[in-house]
């Protein structure tokens, strides 16, 4: 079932601070056994250099970018359970802690 959900885009401007911009997209819901407490979804990618985009909702996060809606479901269950479920809280923590502070953003 299509449903609109929030994602967040970042932009690093020439100071290099970021800016954050909530975009609705509509989506539908991904299922990654073993993270059911979560909430995934698969949409259309705001990022023009991929086609779509499975994102954590809680963080607004993107999991996975690919080519079409299969290959990024696929990425993603694969990614997150690689992963496993101590260190993708932590990776999930760790984002929405780097956007509460307006520091520059290091790669």
């Amino acid at each position: 079932m299509t449903a609109t959900y929030k994602v967040i885009t970042w932009h690093i401007n020439s100071d290099g601070h970021k800016r954050i911009d909530v975009v609705d997209v509509q989506a539908e819901p991904v299922i990654i056994p073993g993270f059911e407490d979560y909430t995934f979804f698969v949409h259309k990618s705001v990022d023009k250099d991929y086609e779509c985009t499975v994102t954590e909702s809680d963080s607004g996060c993107a999991i996975a970018r690919g080519p079409d809606a299969k290959t990024v479901v696929d990425m993603a269950i694969a990614k997150v359970q690689k992963v496993g479920k101590a260190k993708f809280i932590l990776a999930i923590d760790r984002m929405l802690s780097q956007m509460e502070q307006d520091e520059p953003i290091h790669f």
